[in-house]
């Protein structure tokens, strides 16, 4: 390990929920780049490893805030950072991520096979979130 990675995570290793909120206030900030970026270290093995936090709420929010049309690639890796992370998330955030999903399907962004295999998947976890 070394270099640009082990930069992020002894930024991030500490996180508490505090930190997180503050990034959630000011997700309008960052430019795509950046939050593509950022989603893609999440997805690290090593990152998962040394952090002891749900980085998946992050993920999910990079996600939802992300431009509406290009968020499409993201969306290939919700179920692993889910299962990653063992995400917990609150019925609010997916609502607002089956909502998400079918606005991109509606404009064509992603295949009904992407679309009908999230929403399942999704519809898997819905029945452990509390209403």
């Amino acid at each position: 390990m070394g270099g640009l990675l082990s930069i992020f995570i002894s930024i991030i290793k500490d996180f508490n929920e505090d930190d997180i909120e503050y990034f959630f206030e000011t997700i309008h900030l960052w430019d795509g780049y950046h939050l593509v970026i950022i989603a893609d270290k999440l997805m690290e093995n090593t990152v998962k490893a040394n952090v002891n936090y749900d980085l998946g709420k992050i993920y999910f929010k990079i996600f939802l805030s992300y431009e509406k049309l290009d968020s499409y690639y993201l969306l290939d890796n919700l179920e692993l950072i889910f299962k990653m992370y063992r995400s917990k998330l609150d019925i609010e955030t997916l609502i607002s991520i089956s909502s998400k999903i079918k606005y991109l399907y509606q404009n064509k962004q992603i295949t009904r096979q992407q679309f009908d295999h999230n929403l399942s998947y999704l519809n898997t976890l819905n029945h452990d979130v509390p209403h």
